[in-house]
Parts: structure tokens; sequence; C-alpha cells
């Protein structure tokens, strides 16, 4: 298996910085402060009638899980056990060399890789597509790529990045 799309990335859910930057995420954080509003009114009540000492996640561990979870997720998506850097970087090369050659199979596989050309200006100051291919899948912004890819592999979405997913990338990149 050259990539594993068919999953939802979540450590996203458990980083403060990141869920508003993945429309996943931020779709379910709207919703889970809707119902968490009209629960807090009816919890107010009882919590005054009770007090329990109830453990929520630190910053800290939120930290934790959302980084452990970026690992497993990313290992995941490249079908992958153990963490090899220099497995893991062939794998992105595959992938990379893929969708390259496939361009005129998937519409908008060029403005992927001209997001990761973008990319590499921005933080290695040259151009080079495949370098900018790689920080895409740094934990600031593989859940978003995740998405991208997923909508090119998607053959119910006609091999077509989503509109929203691409502005996502490019909003959470700053481009």
């Amino acid at each position: 298996m050259l990539y594993n799309y068919q999953f939802v990335t979540t450590y996203t859910f458990y980083n403060k910085s990141l869920y508003l930057n993945n429309p996943i995420s931020c779709q379910y954080s709207y919703e889970k402060e809707k119902e968490e509003k009209e629960e807090e009114e009816e919890k107010e009540e009882e919590e005054e009638e009770e007090k329990e000492d109830d453990y929520e996640l630190s910053d800290t561990d939120e930290d934790f899980t959302s980084k452990y979870l970026y690992d497993t997720e990313l290992l995941h998506a490249f079908d992958m056990i153990h963490y090899d850097a220099n497995i893991l970087s062939d794998k992105i090369f595959n992938l990379y060399n893929y969708l390259k050659s496939n361009r005129e199979n998937y519409p908008d596989i060029d403005k992927l890789l001209q997001i990761a050309n973008d990319v590499s200006i921005k933080y290695i100051l040259r151009s080079d597509e495949f370098n900018g291919f790689m920080i895409l899948f740094a934990f600031d912004y593989f859940h978003i790529t995740h998405l991208c890819i997923c909508d090119i592999f998607n053959e119910d979405a006609f091999e077509i990045i989503t509109k929203n997913n691409l502005e996502f990338l490019m909003k959470n990149i700053s481009l």
C-alpha cells in the first residue's frame, strides 16, 4: 500500500492551536461548543450541589496526547509499525513520485505540489518541490495534507481536492 487514506486524523482534536485549522475538527469544535453551552447551564446547578474531583486533561497531557496520536497516525498513513526516519522518507518520496507521475490522472495534484513548492520557498528559502512535500507531513500540516491526499485517492471525490481542504492548507501555511 502506497498510502492509507481510509482514516481521519484525530491529533488536532487534542491540540488547541490546531483544531480550528482543520475542517473536520473545526466542525466538531463548533458542535461541541454548542452542546457544551447547553450542558453547562444544566451542570452549573448540579455542580453547586455536588463537588467532585473530576480529572481534566491539562495542556501538557493534551500536547502529549496530540503528539502521540500524530506519530501513530503518520505511521498508519504509510502502513508502518515502528518509526524509522529513512523508511518514512522513502515512503514519502515514493508517494511524491507517484503523484508527480500521475498528474494527468488527478487534476489537483499540481495544486498540491505548487503548495509544496511554496512551502519550500518559505521554509528553506529555495524552490524544492520534494522537500516542500516532506514539510507537508510535519505536525502542523499533516492533518490537512492527509485530507488533500484522501481527496485525490478517493474515487467518489473524482480525484479532485475539495476546495475547502486546499484553502485550509494554504491558510494554515499562510501562503
